[in-house]
């Protein structure tokens, strides 16, 4: 789990320098603000038991978003115990002028730390004593995706977003690995997935 200590280090850091910035936009009303950083949950990751959450940083121009995302995952069943951490960097390109909705297409870097506490069992020996065993499992995943998004905004500051798209992705493990990655959303798989889903975001 240190391996999750630098990214939230840099998460909230880069929060607290991106937030202060507004712009204003001169409007046949005055000015109005033009607003920088957009906050999102992504409730996707719910069903895995990750809760993930991320910010949007826009250009001036206001035609790329450097997006980070991360998340925490903790899920505590009858078999294993899992914990772990995930992260998204995505750079979104926007297509059009107009400011809702905008449609953006983006490359996507894709990282996944768990690990897997297995409930302790009792093997029995050839010489009849019984050895009380820990397992652990260790998977990382590694991998690259491309998603068409849409994201619209509502009451000034609120945003809803979808995308859709796919990518490739890279997992090792360190432990058991026939109980893992048997289709594209378990966890420690390797191959060709799908990329979709929506987030609920808030500007400022």
């Amino acid at each position: 789990m240190k391996k999750l200590l630098p990214f939230v280090f840099a998460t909230v850091l880069a929060t607290g320098v991106f937030a202060q910035e507004v712009d204003t936009t001169v409007t046949s009303n005055g000015y109005q603000p033009t607003y920088r950083v957009n906050f999102f949950v992504n409730p996707v990751f719910f069903y895995e038991g990750t809760f993930m959450v991320g910010y949007e940083y826009f250009r001036p121009d206001r035609y790329l978003g450097i997006v980070l995302a991360g998340g925490l995952t903790l899920v505590d069943n009858d078999k294993e115990l899992i914990k772990g951490v995930r992260g998204e960097l995505r750079i979104h390109h926007y297509l059009n002028d107009f400011d809702n909705p905008k449609f953006y297409v983006a490359p996507v870097v894709l990282y996944q730390y768990a690990e897997v506490d297995k409930d302790p069992y009792n093997l029995l020996l050839e010489d009849g004593q019984e050895m009380f065993i820990n397992q652990t499992d260790y998977i990382t995943s590694y991998g690259i995706a491309g998603i068409f998004g849409i994201k619209t905004r509502f009451l000034k500051r609120g945003t809803i977003e979808t995308y859709v798209g796919g990518g490739i992705k890279y997992s090792d493990i360190k432990g058991d690995e026939s109980q893992y990655g048997k289709n594209p959303w378990e966890l420690g798989y390797t191959g060709v997935f799908p990329k979709f889903g929506w987030q609920l975001g808030i500007f400022f």
